[in-house]
């Protein structure tokens, strides 16, 4: 494992095991959460300062529906305690949940988006992003009312932070999910492999030939991410290179294996799959580093940074969300006999 590859898996394991010690009662995937939100950052955070941004983040939280009670807690509290001013940003990662709620029904995973907003967009174009966000999430309703829902709104966020209008990215989603729809059984997962593809260059052809192609060498490489996480399949697609995809497979397993030690992320505790998903989000942030990749330098740390581990992060709320529904029929089961 090379110096790279070392620090961030350090780094990931260094702030997996925080999260576990100021989260007790959240569980491996709420962790794997917050370091996964976390990858690339330079900002030492130690358990004391996760504490105090815990404890903002639940001091601004306002209503019956709040950040504080989702999934995606870990996450604010990991944009908070890496700001600078944490009072100011545990206030106003409150206040863009409280926006992105109006947009559509569900609250779960909008801690996510509202991170996002936060860390890429300067304070006075907040509302004008907001509008965006809902602007594109009708465009995608009104092409698929019954495949678009609130679990679509991070990807919405990442589509309304590129420059295309909200036209432009709608169609070219569109155009991306009509050839994907035929590769995939089910179609809520080539929109969401879709709606990351609108946010790259090149036809649509391109863009889809590259994704199933991708997909086809890393099942015969035996990576799974399982599909929850194709999202993150198209984002190999288009930010690895082609030629180094061979060495970023045996990078993936490397880290894989590094991570199977660490009490939680081994067979039983993440699992396979999800281990491989931290890994690939581990290294591709290590080959933007090393420029190794088919996105601008100036342009890789906010792809990365803001929509593949941000996928992560989706994956492990409804991993997490799944194992709290089978906790919960496990205890009632026992209490009915």
């Amino acid at each position: 494992m090379n110096a790279t590859l070392s620090r961030l898996t350090k780094r990931f394991i260094d702030d997996f095991n925080t999260a576990k010690k100021v989260y007790k009662l959240d569980g491996n995937y709420a962790a794997s959460s917050y370091a996964a939100s976390l990858l690339g950052s330079t900002v030492p955070i130690d358990e004391e300062r996760l504490k105090e941004a815990k404890k903002l983040i639940s001091r601004h939280s306002a209503g019956l529906v709040n950040i504080k009670g989702t999934l995606a807690k870990e996450v604010a509290a990991a944009a908070v305690a890496e700001s600078t001013d944490p009072d100011y940003a545990a206030q106003k990662i409150n206040e863009l949940y409280a926006s992105l709620r109006k947009i559509c029904s569900g609250s779960d995973f909008f801690g996510v988006p509202a991170s996002i907003i936060y860390k890429s967009v300067q304070n006075v174009h907040y509302e004008q992003v907001i509008e965006k966000v809902n602007a594109v999430y009708k465009g995608l309703r009104k092409k698929h009312p019954f495949l678009t829902s609130y679990e679509d709104i991070v990807g919405c966020t990442l589509m309304a932070l590129t420059d295309k209008s909200v036209d432009d990215i709608v169609a070219d989603s569109e155009a991306c999910f009509d050839i994907l729809k035929k590769k995939f059984i089910v179609n809520n997962n080539a929109q969401t492999v879709a709606c990351v593809l609108s946010l790259f260059a090149g036809t649509a052809e391109e863009r889809c030939d590259k994704t199933i192609e991708v997909e086809k060498v890393l099942k015969k490489a035996r990576i799974s991410f399982g599909d929850r996480s194709l999202g993150t399949l198209a984002t190999i697609a288009m930010v690895i290179k082609r030629e180094d995809l061979q060495s970023y497979i045996s990078d993936v397993r490397e880290v894989s294996d590094a991570l199977k030690s660490v009490r939680g992320l081994g067979n039983f505790g993440v699992g396979r799959q999800f281990r491989n998903l931290i890994a690939a989000a581990i290294v591709t942030v290590a080959y933007s580093e090393e420029n190794k990749t088919n996105i601008e330098a100036s342009a890789v740390n906010g792809i990365v940074s803001t929509m593949f581990t941000q996928h992560l992060i989706v994956v492990a709320c409804m991993s997490y969300a799944i194992t709290s529904a089978s906790n919960n029929i496990h205890i009632s089961s026992s209490s009915d006999k």
